[in-house]
């Protein structure tokens, strides 16, 4: 049993190989062919696949402490998860469709592929109400006749419905209505022979349900607070306005929610200064209706009025003191019997005194008497 299973030859023989390629030399020509028929399909059959990418940094201004000069009530604003998860939201997504043109969708039809002709198509579907919202995501065929007649054909509900009509002229049955566009009736023609045509209505949450898993939302950078949106999907512009439109969805959103926050913040400040007017109101009215009843004073107005005082006295004895002087003077001066020269001099001296008067008029007098005298003793 065991010479059934000798090795017979252990060193590599070219004879041999040169002999097995002989007899099997249509294996690798087979093989070969196999592979470049599978590569060809592959290639020519496969629908390609695009990519854009948008990033996107977040802000971390806190008003609340701006504008009140304490810390936000907003904690962890160093965790991004927050605004990762609001991307990913099927909400957001929503918000970022509204804003493009996706009410109808365009499709060109061939043996193997279908191809979605956003923004590329020889024609456009300009809708004008839709009566009936069961139609959405049922496909709409588009024919064109020898006369250019262009034939709407689709069945609804298992019933088969047709429209005839002209180019750039209204479509109008129970279901729809509608304008089919085109630049070129020709191009139309030559694309609808090549390809079948058509088209169906959308609804935000159904183009939301087809589109949503194409998009990714990576953090890149948690300190700098970057984040990057990706989508892929197989029509380029698609994949960029998408992409765009989820970004700039979030910022305008993202600004919504800070406003709100301004706003309230605001609110709560002006409830604040309000709620303080009137209480300070109340406390005014309050103390006047004391001061009124009672002749009180407040403090403030208290040490004002004392000082006021204390000034008023300071000020009168200084006058006093003055006057004391003065008197003083013209005392020691009249004791000496003056002549009438050292009387006038008195008088400037005394200028402005509460005395001036009374001490004029006996000065007066003693002019006189001086008078006398010297007439006298003349």
């Amino acid at each position: 049993m065991k010479d059934r299973f000798k090795i017979i030859n252990k060193e590599f023989d070219i004879q041999i190989l040169f002999t097995v390629l002989k007899r099997y030399w249509w294996s690798p020509v087979l093989l070969s062919f196999i592979l470049w028929i599978v590569a060809f399909f592959y290639l020519r059959y496969t629908k390609p696949v695009y990519e854009s990418t948008n990033l996107i940094q977040l802000g971390s201004k806190d008003n609340a402490k701006d504008v009140m000069a304490i810390e936000g009530i907003k904690k962890g604003d160093e965790d991004m998860s927050g605004e990762v998860e609001l991307l990913k939201s099927q909400m957001l997504f929503n918000r970022a469709l509204s804003t493009l043109n996706l009410h109808i969708s365009l499709f060109s039809k061939g043996a193997v592929l279908t191809e979605v002709k956003y923004k590329s198509s020889v024609f456009n579907v300009q809708p004008y109400n839709l009566f009936d919202s069961s139609l959405v995501t049922v496909p709409i065929y588009l024919t064109i006749d020898n006369s250019n007649n262009i034939f709407l054909d689709y069945v609804h509900q298992g019933v088969k419905y047709g429209v005839k009509g002209r180019l750039n002229r209204h479509f109008v049955n129970k279901h729809f209505d509608i304008i089919i566009q085109s630049n070129s009736i020709s191009e139309l023609k030559n694309a609808a022979e090549i390809n079948k045509l058509y088209f169906q209505f959308n609804s935000i949450n159904s183009l939301s349900a087809a589109l949503l898993p194409g998009l990714q939302i990576i953090p890149v950078n948690e300190a700098a607070k970057t984040i990057q949106i990706k989508y892929t999907g197989e029509n380029p512009q698609l994949c960029h306005d998408i992409c765009y439109a989820v970004a700039t969805t979030f910022m305008t959103f993202d600004d919504e929610v800070k406003r709100k926050g301004d706003e309230n913040v605001l609110r709560f400040i002006d409830e604040q200064l309000e709620m303080l007017s009137f209480r300070l109101t109340r406390s005014k009215d309050s103390i006047m209706s004391l001061q009124s009843n009672t002749d009180f004073m407040m403090p403030e107005e208290f040490e004002t009025s004392i000082y006021g005082d204390i000034g008023k006295l300071q000020e009168k004895l200084l006058d006093v003191e003055d006057e004391m002087n003065v008197i003083k003077k013209v005392a020691g001066k009249l004791k000496n019997e003056p002549n009438r020269l050292e009387v006038y001099k008195l008088l400037p001296e005394m200028l402005g005194k509460s005395y001036e008067v009374l001490v004029t008029e006996k000065i007066s007098d003693l002019l006189n008497l001086l008078e006398q005298k010297e007439n006298l003793m003349f």
